[in-house]
């Protein structure tokens, strides 16, 4: 939680708020004090969604940071040079 608060312009009580919305909803739970962790509604989507879910995280958290703008560069060129089909080939 103090990661959080020294990243963003939330309160305390608005970031402890919303980690207990989200683990009652099964989003995140904790590991030792103060280490969150992906809870068991997480834990069910494959790893390809697992990934796109926490590139979200980090395009949402820290929308102007080096990895955030990798992140945006990787996935804008993947929809203007798509895959190839395996019927292509």
């Amino acid at each position: 939680m103090n990661e959080l608060a020294r990243n963003r312009a939330l309160t305390q009580t608005a970031i402890r708020q919303a980690l207990r919305t989200l683990r009652a909803a099964g989003m995140v739970d904790t590991m030792g004090k103060g280490n969150y962790i992906p809870g068991p509604a997480l834990q069910r989507l494959s790893p390809a969604r697992t990934s796109a879910l926490w590139e979200d995280l980090i395009l949402a958290g820290r929308p102007g940071g080096h990895l955030a703008r990798a992140i945006a560069e990787r996935r804008a060129a993947e929809r203007t040079d798509p895959a190839p089909r395996e019927d292509d080939q």
